[in-house]
């Protein structure tokens, strides 16, 4: 089980002062919000995406994944480059994030990218970033 499934956080989400539903307060792991199910942990990815959308105009793959997992942590552009392939979008596209299709294709391909792995069903995160 990966670190991100271990906290269900499968995006893996830095700790912060964000009063997360579900948040596990005070988290167990020293740098990732932990969360009491899944779903909330996937909720939360799904409303930071939306924010980052909202808050600072972020509509394209490598706008959001370079605020999400900065080139000072990660390597960003192979990061964009999973994520692009994985929803089959161009780095420069524009996404429509209060889609919740395309929300959650994003989702999704970030789960796949920060675990190596995705176990969660389509049903499952369509659930979770329709109630972001």
């Amino acid at each position: 089980m990966t670190r991100g499934e271990r906290n269900n956080n499968p995006c893996n989400i830095r700790i912060s002062n964000a009063p997360w539903l579900g948040k596990a307060n005070p988290s167990q792991d020293p740098a990732f919000e932990q969360f009491d199910e899944v779903q909330h942990g996937i909720r939360a990815a799904a409303k930071l995406f939306l924010s980052y959308h909202k808050l600072y105009g972020l509509s394209t793959v490598t706008q959001l994944i370079s605020r999400w997992a900065p080139s000072n942590e990660n390597d960003t552009d192979s990061y964009v480059a999973d994520v692009c392939s994985r929803m089959g979008v161009g780095a420069g596209d524009s996404l429509d994030l209060t889609d919740t299709s395309v929300l959650s294709s994003l989702v999704s391909a970030v789960i796949w990218h920060e675990n190596g792995e995705n176990p969660y069903s389509t049903d499952e995160i369509n659930a979770a970033c329709a109630s972001a």
